[in-house]
């Protein structure tokens, strides 16, 4: 009876972290590049009093690392010799079956390129881009910049386009 209860929990644990929501945010109204998993961990990259920030959380244990800090030993990047591999790395296909399972949720992308003529050019063209797309992008003609992006998946998703492309590429590749 405690072996089911026990299974039960793991089964319901791999089944939460695979359908979790996957989070990556660039707000830059807030200053701030975010990753997050749900509500179990995050990694955020900000702006704060003239230093970059790295602010890091899972579940109950948090640490903020100072990027440009000097004179930090535990901070100090530390170059390793890579051993080279031969592996034809990761095939296109596959890396494009698994980018299109990432959903754009938020999009808000507002530019001026500071030259009246520039944005008016090219006004047309991101006018029909964002109707196409479906998202607010815009050009302004207030020397404005701002970018505010939240895209979604979950490591099922990222899972199975895997698995699909890689059982396609395999049945391709066959003598």
């Amino acid at each position: 009876m405690i072996g089911i209860i026990f299974l039960s929990i793991f089964f319901f644990l791999v089944f939460y972290l695979l359908v979790a929501p996957l989070y990556l945010e660039i707000d830059s109204d807030r200053g701030f590049f975010r990753i997050r998993f749900h509500h179990l961990a995050m990694a955020k990259l900000g702006l704060t009093g003239g230093s970059l920030m790295l602010d890091m959380k899972i579940i109950g244990w948090s640490k903020q690392i100072d990027l440009m800090a000097r004179n930090n030993p535990k901070n100090a990047i530390v170059k390793e010799k890579m051993q080279s591999s031969k592996s034809a790395g990761l095939p296109f296909r596959k890396w494009w079956m698994v980018m299109k399972t990432f959903r754009i949720t938020t999009c808000d992308v507002s530019f001026d390129s500071g030259s009246m003529p520039l944005n008016g050019m090219l006004y047309p063209l991101i006018y029909g881009l964002g109707n196409l797309t479906r998202k607010h992008i815009s050009v302004n003609f207030q020397n404005e910049n701002r970018i505010v992006l939240v895209i979604q998946n979950n490591l099922a998703r990222i899972l199975w386009a895997f698995i699909i492309s890689s059982i396609t590429h395999n049945k391709n590749n066959r003598p």
